[in-house]
């Protein structure tokens, strides 16, 4: 998909493959800013995991919070696959900060305090994160 364009997102890169799709980070032709777009795989494509998508990003757009990402846009691939845009957070997942073994006490009880805050806002929201793991905490150029 490098190159194609999403509506007015212009895709430049792949960040990374889960098991529900495919992220990239791409190029928000109307404002200039680069922005995360998360399509659903081919494989997954169906209406259970649309229906699922669907309801992610309306819950997630539903949240304010400094920790967690936010949902710009929601949409369908002129092929029909369903996508979301989202905040493009610059920085490195915590996996590979734990793989490189980055991290000090100290900034480790920052990233767990930081994520347990992020959690209990959506939590407050009636929204529960099923996928939690360090490759989905990102942590930006401050240390957010």
């Amino acid at each position: 998909m490098i190159g194609q364009t999403i509506s007015h997102y212009r895709i430049t890169e792949k960040l990374g493959e889960g098991g529900m799709g495919v992220v990239y980070i791409a190029e928000d032709t109307y404002l200039g800013r680069q922005v995360a777009i998360k399509t659903i795989s081919p494989a997954s494509d169906s209406r259970h995991f649309r229906t699922r998508f669907l309801r992610e990003a309306r819950a997630i757009s539903a949240l304010s919070h400094p920790n967690i990402a936010t949902i710009y846009d929601y949409g369908e691939t002129e092929d029909g696959r369903a996508f979301i845009v989202m905040e493009f957070i610059r920085g490195r997942t915590l996996g590979d900060m734990l793989a490189s073994a980055d991290l000090d006490l100290s900034e480790s009880l920052r990233i767990i305090e930081s994520v347990a805050e992020a959690l209990a806002a959506a939590h407050e929201r009636g929204i529960v994160h099923r996928d939690i793991k360090p490759s989905n905490v990102m942590v930006n150029h401050k240390g957010q």
